[in-house]
């Protein structure tokens, strides 16, 4: 299979985030003839109109600063030859879900998105769902040439959120295309880990803090010198 060049848009903050991201970055496969793309600043939807414009080749790979994978990432992705796919990844907060909806019917009768748990994508492969996240997705050519511009749109679910992908993948059912997951590429997603020690029931313990989660380990014993007497 040959795989053809496209566009690589790094979506970084002002002062890029994570060493590791760029670890991951550095060392990453693509097709020979790819442009590298990289938009500072938090106006993602316009960031990500000014690529789809510019891009050149058959795809768009979209990559936020905060997540890391393996150099082969891109070429698996490449490999799957459907319109709109996500590496499967976790939101950095709890209960740590997918970045991926599926539309389902209420008791109402009406029809909405709703979050997923990885049980409920499944095991392996590319499965479709209704919306999904940018960070490490894969968007064909085809699919914002068939649709409107401006292609990501800042509050178009609600006031409240920028939702912009969620906005965009809506868009492009309503077009024809589909979005998928693929299960068997999973990536990392970053989050700051605060470290605190606490004096807990007469022994020191250690607390992580990520977002609202808090989990208490045991403290470790003392290491060995580096260089022992």
């Amino acid at each position: 299979m040959v795989l053809t060049p496209g566009t690589i848009a790094i979506l970084t903050h002002d002062t890029g985030r994570w060493s590791a991201f760029w670890e991951s970055a550095l060392a990453l496969w693509f097709p020979q003839g790819t442009k590298l793309m990289t938009l500072y600043g938090l106006d993602l939807a316009k960031n990500r109109n000014t690529v789809l414009a510019q891009a050149t080749g058959d795809w768009v790979w979209f990559l936020d600063d905060d997540h890391t994978f393996p150099k082969d990432t891109l070429a698996r992705l490449l490999a799957r030859e459907v319109d709109v796919v996500q590496p499967v990844v976790v939101r950095r907060y709890t209960p740590f879900l997918p970045v991926a909806q599926r539309e389902e019917t209420q008791p109402d009768g009406t029809r909405r998105l709703m979050g997923q748990t990885l049980e409920d994508l499944g095991r392996e492969g590319v499965v479709a769902v209704d919306a999904v996240g940018m960070g490490g997705t894969l968007i064909r050519r085809r699919v914002w040439e068939g649709m409107a511009a401006p292609w990501f749109r800042v509050g178009e679910l609600t006031g409240e959120t920028l939702s912009e992908d969620i906005g965009f993948c809506q868009r492009a059912r309503q077009a024809g295309f589909q979005c998928y997951v693929d299960l068997d590429v999973p990536i990392g997603h970053l989050a700051a880990v605060t470290i605190t020690p606490i004096w807990d029931t007469g022994r020191w313990r250690v607390g992580l803090r990520v977002g609202n989660l808090e989990v208490l380990v045991p403290g470790v014993r003392r290491p060995p010198l580096d260089n022992p007497a």
